[in-house]
């Protein structure tokens, strides 16, 4: 059986589509009497609308809006003008928003057209991949095949089609033959294998089928899930990389380590509130291919593409083995640099393995900067926990895309205080997180349980009213939302204000521009003398050009440098209190506090400043992992009776002689 598979826009240009690299090498692997074929087909649209393809694909919605009015054609004039105010409104001068408005629906259409000539009558299965704002160009591509060859099947994929849009499009788009949820491989090959045999295929677990009894507005049957990932071939990117060399794109090459996350346990628990509540990506059971299976995948990859920039497609740093993958990537010596999804529980010498191994770039999962609200949104970690991962990242160099949600129901006046006074007081030592506004997504705690977070009304997004009639508009399950709360939503304008502020203060330093967002200025950093410590601070550079000294001395040194990992305050007094006495220790913490060079939550404690060199950072992360091995590996002694002590922060007797910041 002839099949195609296709990605269209709005992906990134620079990156074949893992979908389609997996899908392909699977069915091959499985089948390979099927003859299949890829089509990238985003990179040629972004190679005819230039800058312009980056702005787009940039939105979650506006790319989407583009193909939905082409799809309904009778709405393009409209949504030209939601274009014309949506470019005005990121600031794109006239010239420019004249000549998109002018250009962009018509190149689209006719690559759409020519698209769908080069398909039609040479495939009996087309299948489109639905991940990165894909729906609608696909639909548009999907009935223009249809109209030109009857017989052909479509098939849609991907996570722009959960229940219950999945079953919406099959409703309203009578072109639409299948609908695969979850994991495609298998579940690829079972329909080939029926279409092939010409078996019914209404059956197919996972599969949503026109033809299926009750299939349209239905949900798909429990799903089959793949478990086994080290059974998956490595995937073929041999079509984009012939597209890559015709229009000389240096391109970065997918990989793939682990679906699913481990901190979403609701298909273990059933209870829907046991995972991020504002997320919507998992709908699988986690699992990880083992680490020596993954190094070995990307050595491959990079050789028979010649290609050492790698991007872990991972919704989460895996759940064991960092360490030993990293072992497995440095053992054939080779300069590779690669991003990866990382949880704010990592440890320092994880981010340390991870940069020894090429990693250069993270997502760090930060979303708030106040633990109330960390709390809120189900996140699952601390504010001291994120900046200790910003820190880290900092130091060493690796740039980090977090993001602050903002707008989440429920949030507190009190919760965005503390994300204010966190970034001016401490966070703003580090790379600026970007603020990402709070939107409801399919399969999200949010969308399952509106109620229990105070929603009113949810309604398909208002942007899709110019693309679409208004019939369809009311009546489709559309993937993006907009949403009305009983509750008025809090003012996070004193947020955004310091994340402003944040930025700025970097730019002041001299931050270089694009993907390194590290200042040649450390804003916070130390420099260790031995015997004394020097804090350099920087943080008040845009009232007062320059830098403040601080030096620490003695105890006040030691037990800075201890808390440059996350400690306990309780472990921090086992150790020194017996040496120096309770009054002085505590009295080096409140100050140390005070002067916002150690943060303090819920008896913990982090020091704040960075390694002025990524070598120092490494060389003190590597030393204390060595040192916490040999503690673990040596027998138990008898404990010292840890001191009453006040709270950090609370007024304590301050020793002159103790070493405290001068």
């Amino acid at each position: 059986m002839r099949t195609a598979l296709i990605a269209m826009p709005w992906a990134q240009c620079d990156m074949p589509s893992a979908a389609l690299g997996i899908l392909a090498a699977f069915v091959r692997d499985r089948r390979p009497e099927q003859r299949v074929s890829c089509e990238h087909a985003f990179v040629e649209v972004g190679q005819r609308l230039g800058r312009i393809y980056g702005v787009v694909a940039a939105d979650d919605r506006m790319g989407e809006v583009l193909y939905a009015s082409l799809l309904h054609p009778e709405n393009v004039a409209r949504t030209q003008e939601y274009l014309r105010g949506w470019l005005a409104e990121r600031d794109h001068d006239e010239h420019e928003i004249d000549r998109a408005v002018a250009t962009v629906h018509g190149a689209l259409r006719e690559h759409a057209e020519a698209l769908a000539e080069r398909l039609a009558g040479r495939h009996e299965l087309l299948g489109f991949t639905t991940s990165y704002n894909q729906l609608f160009a696909s639909l548009l591509v999907a009935k223009l095949v249809r109209e030109r060859d009857p017989d052909v099947r479509i098939v849609l994929g991907g996570m722009g089609v959960p229940q219950p849009t999945g079953s919406s499009v099959l409703e309203h788009y009578p072109f639409v033959d299948y609908v695969i949820q979850g994991a495609g491989e298998q579940r690829l090959v079972q329909l080939l294998d029926r279409l092939e045999a010409g078996r019914p295929t209404t059956e197919l677990e996972g599969t949503l089928d026109r033809a299926a009894p009750g299939a349209v507005g239905a949900h798909a049957a429990p799903r089959e899930e793949l478990l086994d990932l080290d059974a998956l071939p490595r995937p073929d990117y041999d079509a984009y990389a012939e597209l890559a060399e015709r229009h000389e794109l240096r391109w970065t090459i997918p990989l793939e380590g682990s679906r699913g996350c481990w901190w979403d346990r609701v298909e273990r628990t059933g209870d829907v509130m046991d995972t991020c509540y504002f997320c919507s990506l998992n709908t699988t059971a986690y699992r990880e291919k083992s680490p020596a299976r993954l190094a070995a995948e990307m050595h491959e990859l990079a050789d028979r593409y010649e290609g050492t920039s790698f991007r872990f497609l991972d919704n989460i740093i895996r759940r064991r083995g960092v360490e030993e993958l990293c072992a497995h990537i440095r053992e054939r010596g080779r300069d590779y640099r690669f991003f990866y999804e990382v949880r704010a529980q990592i440890s320092p010498y994880e981010l340390l393995c991870l940069w020894e191994a090429g990693c250069l770039e993270v997502q760090i999962g930060i979303e708030g900067l106040s633990t109330g609200y960390l709390q809120r949104i189900g996140k699952g970690t601390t504010t001291i926990q994120n900046l200790q991962a910003m820190r880290t990242c900092y130091e060493l160099g690796i740039s980090s895309a977090s993001n602050l949600i903002v707008d989440f129901p429920g949030a507190t006046a009190a919760e965005v205080a503390q994300t204010r006074e966190t970034i001016l007081r401490h966070a703003i030592a580090y790379q600026p997180a970007d603020l990402a506004s709070f939107a409801v997504y399919p399969n999200s705690s949010v969308h399952r349980l509106p109620e229990r977070f105070g929603v009113a009304s949810m309604s398909n997004a208002e942007e899709f009213r110019h693309a679409l009639p208004e019939p369809l508009w009311q009546a489709l399950e559309l993937f993006w939302k907009d949403v009305r709360y009983e509750d008025e939503a809090v003012d996070w304008s004193p947020v955004q204000e310091a994340c402003v502020r944040w930025r700025r203060l970097h730019r002041a330093l001299g931050a270089s521009s694009g993907v390194q967002w590290f200042s040649r200025l450390r804003t916070l950093s130390y420099r260790d003398g031995g015997a004394f410590l020097e804090i350099i601070d920087r943080r008040g550079q845009l009232e007062r050009p320059g830098h403040e000294l601080v030096t620490l001395q003695g105890a006040a040194r030691e037990i800075f440098l201890e808390c440059l990992e996350i400690q306990s305050r309780a472990d921090v007094m086992r150790r020194f209190a017996p040496e120096h006495g309770e009054a002085k220790v505590m009295g080096i913490l409140d100050e140390l506090v005070a002067e916002d060079l150690l943060f303090h939550e819920r008896g913990r404690l982090l020091s704040l400043a960075v390694a002025e060199r990524p070598e120092a950072a490494a060389a003190r992360i590597r030393k204390a992992h060595a040192r916490r091995r040999r503690a673990s590996a040596a027998p138990a002694g008898p404990r010292l009776a840890v001191l009453s002590t006040p709270r950090v922060g609370e007024p304590a007797s301050t020793d002159p002689a103790s070493g405290a910041p001068r």
